[in-house]
């Protein structure tokens, strides 16, 4: 299980503190599965640093199966290079069905393009991650 209690990071950018990521509660149960969307720059690359023990100066804490997670442990960085990966392949609209499909859930097209709507990413709909990332200045 991955438990992130009071997870708080800060980058430091020019002199100046940037804070992406603020107080975030999240249990993932083993063998579950999560979904970590949002616009860019919201910190999601970062969770996943935590997550697999790249970054470690973080406010909170961060366990997977109850212990504590560990910058030096591969089993964990390669955990997190999985969740990364998962879905590079689908366009984005059907990352955001994925969590759905993979529970036997309905998908109701509305309440997806509501969500999209609601984190600002409906214009990547379409498009893989990995074109999201490159350009979106056109989308």
């Amino acid at each position: 299980m991955i438990d992130l209690q009071h997870l708080s990071y800060t980058y430091v950018v020019d002199g100046r503190c940037v804070r992406v990521l603020d107080d975030i509660n999240m249990r993932v149960q083993t063998g579950g599965v999560c979904s970590v969307i949002g616009p860019s720059g919201c910190g999601k690359s970062t969770l996943l640093k935590i997550i697999a023990g790249i970054l470690h100066d973080y406010d909170g804490t961060a366990t997977i199966d109850g212990k504590p997670i560990c910058p030096t442990s591969a089993a964990h960085r390669l955990h997190a290079a999985k969740l990364r990966t998962l879905a590079m392949e689908k366009l984005c609209v059907k990352n955001i069905e994925l969590g759905k499909k993979i529970r036997h859930e309905t998908v109701q097209t509305e309440e997806v393009v509501s969500m999209m709507q609601h984190l600002g990413i409906s214009a990547f709909s379409e498009r893989y991650p990995s074109n999201c990332l490159a350009d979106n200045s056109s989308a």
